[in-house]
Formats: C-alpha cells, structure tokens, sequence
C-alpha cells in the first residue's frame, strides 16, 4: 500500500482533515501523509487518522482519488498498464502531450449496442491544448472532436455549425453547497432565503445559457435513481415546482 501519496489539485479538498494535511498544502513537495494513513499487510486493512472531526470522510474515500493501490505503484502511467476488453487499445502515452488509440486486435462485438466495433481505425487524444485552439483546429479541419468548447462560444457554434454540434445530459448537476455548521447557515431561515434569492437564469448564463445546461429542483440529475422531480421552498411545493424554485445549473455534455 502506498501511504504517503498526497492528492493534487483539487483533491486535495476532500482530504484536509487528514493528520498532516495542512502541511501537506502548504510544502506539497515536503510532506508526508504516514501518521494519517497506516497501511497493515498482515491485517489487510488500512487505518485513517483524522486531525478534525469530518462527518463526509467515509463518502470521500469512495471517490476515485482515494482509491487503494499496491505498494511500488508508478505515478507515470505507460501503455502497458491500461487494460482494454473495448474495440481500442493503447499504442502510446505521452503524459501531458497524446494519448493514441488503435484497433484492439482481440476484441469480437457481440452486441451492436451494447460494444459498438467503433468507427475509426486510429484515434489520438491531445492534451495541453486550449478549448479556443480546439475549436480552432475542427474548424479549419485538423481536428475531429471538442468535448467542452468554451462557453462565451457555445452560441457561435450554435449558429455557424449547427449541423457539427452536439448536446446531452450529462449524469452531473453544479451545485452550492452551504456549511450547515457555521453561521450563518446554520439557521434553515438563511438557507432558505439563498434558495429564494439566487438568480438560476443568471447561473444558467454563466455556464453557456440553455444548450449547456438547465436549471434543476434537485441536487441528484434525472438520470439517475433516486431523482424524484419535487421542488421543496416554492409557492406551491410539488412535482411541478410552481412559482420561484431552489433550483441549480445541471450541465449538458
């Protein structure tokens, strides 16, 4: 078990209540996370120790940043290590440059819906690369595909290449999450006057307008389960959600 990995960026968020992490945040290069995280191979469990109290730990530990490898593991990923069952495999890596995919010679389709054989015979992935240059590239023909085009573009796209652009929903909503411990949100009076007085047109705007995202009464998307379309602190409280709702920018792909 590798114990002293520090998550970057910002996974390390979901971690600060790790013993050390404060450290670890400010001398990210000098810092080591053995007191907080102790792995024992002959009880094959590993053991957190907490600095503060955090409530949501258990939860963070199953997003995949805490996921558990074995000692030795390399922080540079090569072709080698990425496993593939789908109609592509790896054929090189360049950490931060290209990422090429060719034909997966073992792959059979048994299904056409289920695992498509694929379209193109090679793929390459550039990274490093801007989303304006991006678009710049699939408009003037050197490039096929931009997953996240810039959103003060998204319109102009919209316009001039219509027949090029796609959208959909994406198993994600953008939410505000407010501290219930602290005041003053920790009087449900404040939270809910937040719910009333956010502008959700105006966030709708600010993620691209309405081909990016819309607006939604819960924090769970429709696509998944569990989401049941009611809209608590609204005039009339229900599935249809009439007058003001509490309402988040849900992003589109």
């Amino acid at each position: 078990m590798r114990r002293n990995a520090v998550p970057a960026g910002p996974a390390s968020f979901f971690y600060s209540s790790l013993l050390g992490a404060g450290q670890c945040e400010r001398h990210p290069r000098n810092c080591s996370l053995s007191r907080a995280i102790v792995a024992d191979d002959k009880a094959n469990t590993v053991t957190f120790h907490l600095a503060v109290p955090d409530p949501e730990f258990l939860y963070q530990l199953a997003l995949p940043f805490a996921d558990a490898v074995p000692a030795g593991t390399s922080d540079q990923a090569r072709p080698a290590q990425l496993p593939a069952t789908g109609p592509y495999m790896t054929q090189s890596l360049r950490q931060g440059r290209s990422w090429i995919l060719v034909r997966n010679p073992r792959f059979r389709q048994w299904a056409s819906q289920a695992q498509p054989g694929g379209y193109p015979d090679r793929i390459v992935v550039r990274f490093g690369v801007s989303p304006e240059q991006e678009v710049k590239a699939v408009e003037q023909g050197r490039g096929d595909v931009v997953l996240s085009p810039p959103v003060s573009q998204v319109h102009e796209l919209a316009t001039h290449y219509a027949s090029q652009l796609r959208t959909g929903p994406l198993v994600g909503t953008v939410a505000m999450f407010l501290n219930t411990r602290v005041w003053p949100f920790s009087n449900l009076a404040a939270r809910q006057a937040i719910n009333y007085a956010v502008d959700r047109s105006k966030m709708i705007g600010l993620i691209g307008g309405s081909l990016a995202g819309q607006p939604t009464c819960q924090i769970l998307p429709p696509t998944l389960t569990g989401y049941w379309p009611y809209c608590p602190y609204t005039i009339n409280p229900g599935p249809s959600g009439a007058g003001p709702r509490p309402t988040w920018p849900r992003r589109n792909s």
